[in-house]
């Protein structure tokens, strides 16, 4: 619930190296201490960005008042400046934090529970926070149900976009824009896509659909600082195959576009399709993987399509859940399953194709990363569980020219004295098995982990790592993950943008209970604070950003709300 505030290549096979058999970690890196950040009582470490110039900006909220404090830190961690903005709407129950939360479960007492709560009141929920260049934009567009709680004759409007954009010292602008074009018919629908900040501006990529019509259109909403009005440029994406009818299993499937990122002038949106032909039938060629890219007008400047090329007798299998990272988001597209008088509605991209590999931006290059899971069938299946056989992941230009790429067998050896269930893929397994991607920022290196989430009875957890050339390097196993002897490190990497998104996910961090010694010495040292805090501190993190050569910056949180931030060199 809304709240508003009172106040306004070839199959190599896998094997069995595990953090057992690897020496202990080498001395930690040193961190510096640079300066300590007293919070308010209520204050707390809601995201974390990082600028063109290597500057990180903190966004500190505050759980009983609209204030949104903005703290830079230059790449030596000294304060630059700071900047206040406010916001209207907070969520009490915000609940995109079971990513995190699977892998650290706080100890089940009232204070953690509390604690939880003013973690959530701190989030900001509501209000997107995106930036160009060292130029910070934040977005909090009015819902009609948080004005509800508004007096009578306030200006504030649903539907209202309100825009602040603090430059790179530190100087705040704020317009208010009425809100999106009106739809010419009352039977049409509007959706938001995705976002981004690019020429000096906020932008929305809106689908419009009429469904009586079947008619879908897609439009650039450029939200203008100078003028104070947006301007709606209609762009053309191809159209998605027709959804079979009948009784046929693909006709749940999504293969509608979705927006992966953006870099500048660069627009990145992506889909999996099963036919590409009008006389093609669903099920009978391989799933296809397209990525399109248009400029900041909307025209098309590229375009790709692959089957990945995976070993023959192999094809890429739903995983469970696969996380939504970056800025990659969907529309959902709704179905009802009904059985008597019960009925159940699904997001078709979460029941099928939207977790049958997935989509990854590398915004330094360009790239687009694909990655995922396999098994030994060549063409999509109406099967809703099977066993998972491996992993493989590919680099891709952005014009479709493959680069590196790697697929992997998971050995008998990962395999032994493991639950089957640790590898089993399907659609059956949404809510059952997560999964997680993350490339290194320090070390180049991939990370892949799958576990099972704990209400099925599995305490196992597999973290397989891939070289930045795409070679298999190790895996971690551990069991019992959620066990009083595990003590794990949280550590986030601010990206240029932190959002909240249709499918959330939108953070890109990392989980490890033990630094490998092979990492950047700087893991090892995170692990040492975090261990020296004990289980007694379930919401302990790090926020990581590489300031180049090898040099970076951490802030440590050890509490959600009050206490202080710690700043380090390293």
């Amino acid at each position: 619930m809304k709240l508003f505030y009172a106040t306004l290549a070839g199959g190599a096979l896998l094997l069995a190296t595990t953090s057992a058999m690897l020496p202990p970690p080498g001395p930690p890196a040193p961190l510096q201490p640079v300066q300590s950040i007293a919070l308010g009582t209520h204050a707390a470490l809601a995201g974390t960005i990082q600028l063109t110039d290597r500057n990180t900006v903190l966004l500190l909220t505050d759980t009983e008042t609209p204030n949104i404090h903005l703290q830079c830190l230059d790449p030596k961690g000294k304060t630059v400046w700071e900047a206040n903005v406010e916001r209207y709407q907070r969520d009490r129950y915000a609940d995109n934090f079971k990513a995190i939360g699977e892998l650290f479960l706080p100890p089940k007492s009232k204070e953690s529970q509390a604690q939880l709560e003013q973690l959530h009141l701190a989030k900001l929920v509501a209000m997107q926070v995106l930036s160009e260049g060292n130029t910070i934009y934040t977005v909090e567009r009015l819902e009609e149900r948080a004005l509800k709680k508004l007096p009578k004759g306030s200006p504030l409007k649903a539907g209202q976009v309100h825009v602040h954009r603090i430059d790179g010292q530190g100087k705040v602008s704020k317009v208010i824009f009425d809100g999106r074009p009106q739809l010419e018919s009352r039977k049409s629908e509007q959706y938001c896509l995705g976002r981004y900040v690019d020429g000096g501006g906020y932008v929305e990529i809106m689908r419009v659909t009429n469904k009586r019509e079947e008619t879908e259109e897609y439009f650039l909403d450029h939200y203008d600082q100078a003028s104070g009005k947006v301007r709606r440029e209609p762009f053309t994406l191809p159209v998605h195959p027709k959804q079979p009818g009948g009784m046929n299993f693909f006709k749940e499937w999504f293969q509608d576009w979705a927006y992966l990122g953006h870099r500048p002038n660069q627009t990145y949106f992506v889909r999996r399709v099963l036919t590409t032909a009008p006389e093609q039938k669903p099920g009978q060629q391989p799933l296809v993987y397209q990525v399109l890219t248009t400029d900041d007008k909307g025209a098309t400047t590229g375009n790709f399509s692959t089957i990945l090329g995976l070993d023959k007798g192999t094809a890429p299998r739903s995983s469970g859940d696969i996380s939504n990272l970056g800025e990659l988001d969907h529309i959902p597209f709704y179905y009802t399953h009904s059985a008597g008088r019960s009925s159940i509605t699904y997001d078709g991209w979460d029941n099928n194709t939207g977790h049958t590999g997935s989509f990854w931006l590398d915004y330094a290059t360009g790239d687009v990363i694909i990655y995922g899971e396999y098994d030994e069938e060549e063409l999509p299946t109406a099967s809703r569980l099977y066993d998972l056989k491996g992993y493989f992941q590919r680099r891709y230009a952005a014009d479709g020219s493959p680069k590196e790429q790697v697929q992997l067998k998971y050995g008998e050896a990962m395999r032994a004295k493991k639950k089957n269930n640790l590898f089993a893929g399907g659609f059956n397994m949404y809510y059952r098995r997560q999964t997680r991607f993350h490339l290194d920022p320090l070390s180049k290196q991939a990370q892949y982990s799958f576990w099972l989430n704990s209400v099925y009875g599995s305490d196992e957890m597999i973290d397989m790592f891939i070289t930045p050339d795409m070679k298999y390097k190790r895996y971690d196993y551990a069991n019992k993950i959620n066990g009083p002897e595990h003590l794990y490190t949280v550590v986030m990497f601010p990206q240029h943008f932190w959002l909240y998104k249709n499918s959330f996910d939108a953070h890109d961090y990392r989980v490890y209970e033990r630094a490998g010694a092979d990492e950047p010495p700087v893991y090892a040292a995170l692990e040492k604070l975090r261990r020296s805090s004990g289980s007694q501190m379930p919401f302990h993190e790090f926020h990581l950003m590489p300031t180049g050569d090898g040099n970076g910056l951490v802030v440590e949180r050890k509490t959600p709300v009050g206490g202080s931030l710690q700043v380090y060199t390293f």
